[in-house]
């Protein structure tokens, strides 16, 4: 009898624990999906803040190639002009859908431009990649300005003993080493 107690009680302890193992795996799986909900959730909104600069940027673009063209027509180049007011329209015209778009929409359509007309999506890819390659160069090469936010109540002026160093450093460069012998 002692034994069919010990054994009931060894079956509800097997019982209990595969019970634990399962809720700690139903548990691990909703913490999973939590995760991959907030990082989906935390990368849309990226992406749609991303979109949404590139969109304010073919906006700009737009009003450089418009300002093109009111040049154009104070030069009574017409025909040029006309050429630069349609292309300031197509830009506009993209910002507007790339703003109001979502992103699977964006992809959907430029697979759609991949299939029906491979040389030009390459073409295209060649020279967007091209052109983020220049302009990522420019930034980075140009020294970054501090804001004027960053400017104000800052002393910029050189404290006592500052430019010593540099001043030494510079003249160590410049005045000639005699020569060893």
């Amino acid at each position: 009898m002692v034994d069919k107690i010990d054994e009931a009680a060894v079956q509800r302890g097997l019982a209990a624990r595969a019970e634990d193992r399962e809720h700690g795996i139903d548990r691990a799986k909703t913490i999973l999906t939590e995760l991959v909900d907030a990082t989906r959730t935390a990368a849309e909104t990226m992406l749609d803040d991303r979109k949404q600069r590139a969109a304010e940027q073919v906006n700009v673009i737009a009003e450089a190639v418009r300002c093109a063209a009111q040049c154009f027509e104070r030069s009574d180049s017409r025909a040029v002009a006309r050429y630069a007011h349609r292309a300031a329209d197509q830009f506009e015209d993209l910002a507007l859908r790339t703003r109001n778009r979502h992103w699977s929409e964006i992809v959907g359509d430029v697979e759609d431009l991949a299939r029906r007309r491979p040389t030009l999506f390459m073409l295209g890819a060649t020279v967007a990649g091209f052109l983020a390659g220049r302009l990522l160069s420019l930034s980075a090469d140009r020294p970054r300005t501090p804001s004027r936010d960053e400017l104000e109540g800052s002393d910029l002026s050189p404290h006592r003993g500052e430019t010593d160093e540099i001043t030494a450093a510079v003249s160590r460069l410049v005045t000639p080493r005699p020569e060893v012998r």
